[in-house]
């Protein structure tokens, strides 16, 4: 019974990281959207009428911000981030998942003290003035999209390594190796 527990809490945390993550890829998403009509406006401004727009550099470059770190989680969920699997892969499955959790624990440790600085960088803006320069934009919600990623990217890598470990211990891993190596045979 109190497996089961478990196991239902598990699932519940993948659902959540997962959702959680979509919602800020959507966000990604849309800053995207939005620096893709920005930039058009600000190249049509500039060649056709002769009329920079001043406030460019900065929205383009809060909304990269905004851009990579709204997407950071769900990159990770969907394994969409660089890999390099030229040794990995030879090693055998198992060996594979425990090299994986040993980077996803690397990954966390290194996401704290990112949090931690990221932290301490929309603080110490706040201190020194949270206005740009040039277009007098209020920084504080754009920095602190970068402790708010970071902490969703905790959570996520956590959970994920969480659920890996279990899969590993509980041997559900090599349960579903089994059923793609049957399942390639079959074709």
């Amino acid at each position: 019974m109190e497996s089961l527990i478990r196991r239902q809490m598990l699932r519940q945390a993948i659902r959540i990281s997962d959702y959680a993550s979509h919602i800020l890829a959507t966000f990604s998403g849309l800053f995207l959207l939005a620096l893709m009509g920005l930039v058009t406006y600000a190249t049509m401004s500039r060649y056709l009428f002769a009329r920079a727009v001043h406030l460019m550099e900065e929205l383009a470059a809060l909304l990269l911000v905004g851009i990579a770190f709204c997407a950071f989680a769900y990159a990770f969920v969907h394994r969409l981030h660089i890999r390099v699997t030229l040794i990995v892969s030879r090693f055998p499955h198992r060996v594979r998942d425990w090299l994986e959790v040993l980077t996803s624990i690397i990954a966390v440790l290194y996401f704290v003290v990112f949090f931690v600085y990221g932290i301490r960088f929309v603080v110490r803006t706040a201190e020194m003035g949270p206005y740009s320069v040039t277009a007098h934009l209020y920084l504080i919600p754009w920095m602190s999209l970068l402790p708010l990623g970071i902490l969703l990217c905790i959570f996520v890598v956590g959970v994920i390594t969480i659920a890996k470990i279990h899969s590993i211990v509980t041997g559900a891993e090599e349960e579903k190796e089994e059923k793609v190596a049957a399942e390639e045979k079959t074709f």
